[in-house]
């Protein structure tokens, strides 16, 4: 049997994965279920039982009626959390978990913007709870940095195997999903068979501080501590130089200090390690503030014609424009980017403005 979590955000009723359940049902038993309120599994499972130990005993009773010798668990984010949690749990489970935040309530995470706090935190740590064994794959994406912090600390837990996907932000199994890659590389799983190559994985939990750094240097900018994350994200540069979201945010940072030049820098590295269009959106932002408003243009000209449907390069090339003095230009900018973001209020004041 299958157990696909859901993540926050789905109206009752509702369920991550249905079209994955529906391909894998065909010879898998597949049970969906969802974290009510974003109880992040906490008190179990509405419909099956009344808190999560009951949760826990109905799924064994309804594998015992089935006849199913084997249980598995996935889900992202919340729903990857709550499978490493029922694999923990369900006697003799496993998981394959994508993005999960394995500590609840770190600053910034998931956990701390959307829980539901009148449900009492019974697991708030997996690494903790489940410190004598766990039976699970966690596959984290690269470019979030408390996903690759709780991917870290988790590493230590006997039984788990931890990888990395570059290029690759809180949702791994979406991207998989969206190349057709998820399906097999859970039938892989529950076959036992090696998991179809990935040329994503990468190495970012080889790297010393990086995951420290990362995360550290990313609360700080969310915090707009702007020194302490120029600090915290070199580090994170210097630890692991592949990190192109590293290299990102350090641009930011080092806008937060004033620094333009070293902005422009790490944004440059960013898109050479791959092709961002956020940080060539970001440079060309640089290449204003410095006056270069023809760099500007050309910039966010380039990512316009890569990115047809990418709003900030539409937004930039109307600011480039203003600065040129070309309102009637810059005008038909701005609409596009609204057409495109029509519910972005920043652009529409904007746009009302010229």
């Amino acid at each position: 049997m299958l157990i696909l979590f859901t993540a926050t955000g789905a109206p009752e009723g509702r369920f991550n994965f249905w079209q994955t359940a529906q391909e894998l049902s065909t010879d898998t038993h597949v049970l969906l279920v969802q974290g009510w309120s974003n109880t992040w599994y906490q008190d179990g499972v509405r419909g099956l039982g009344k808190s999560l130990n009951t949760s826990i005993k109905e799924i064994e009773k309804l594998c015992q009626s089935k006849g199913v010798r084997e249980v598995f668990c996935s889900g992202q984010s919340m729903g990857g959390y709550g499978a490493l949690l029922f694999a923990g749990l369900v006697k003799g489970a496993r998981a394959i978990a994508f993005g999960a935040e394995t500590i609840l309530d770190l600053p910034h995470s998931q956990y701390s913007r959307k829980a539901n706090r009148d449900v009492k935190v019974r697991h708030p740590d997996l690494a903790k709870s489940f410190k004598d064994g766990l039976n699970a794959l966690l596959i984290s994406g690269e470019r979030d940095p408390i996903d690759v912090y709780c991917a870290n600390h988790l590493m230590g837990v006997p039984g788990v195997e931890v990888r990395t996907m570059r290029f690759v932000g809180h949702g791994p199994a979406g991207y998989l999903r969206n190349r057709a890659r998820l399906v097999p590389t859970l039938r892989n799983f529950m076959s036992g068979e090696p998991l179809p190559p990935m040329p994503e994985y990468g190495d970012a939990l080889s790297h010393g501080g990086f995951p420290r750094q990362f995360y550290h240097g990313w609360c700080a900018l969310r915090s707009k501590n702007y020194a302490e994350a120029v600090y915290e994200l070199q580090g994170a540069t210097e630890s692991y130089p592949a990190s192109d979201e590293a290299h990102h945010l350090l641009g930011q940072a080092y806008e937060g200090v004033g620094d333009i030049s070293e902005a422009m820098s790490s944004y440059a590295v960013a898109n050479s390690i791959v092709a961002r269009k956020d940080s060539m959106v970001s440079f060309a932002s640089c290449l204003r503030r410095l006056g270069s408003d023809k760099g500007s243009l050309y910039v966010c000209k380039t990512t316009k014609n890569k990115w047809p449907d990418y709003a900030p390069a539409h937004f930039g090339e109307g600011l480039s424009y203003m600065k040129m003095g070309r309102k009637m230009d810059a005008r038909k900018c701005f609409q596009r980017a609204c057409e495109l973001e029509p519910l972005n209020a920043h652009y529409r004041a904007r746009l009302e403005r010229t």
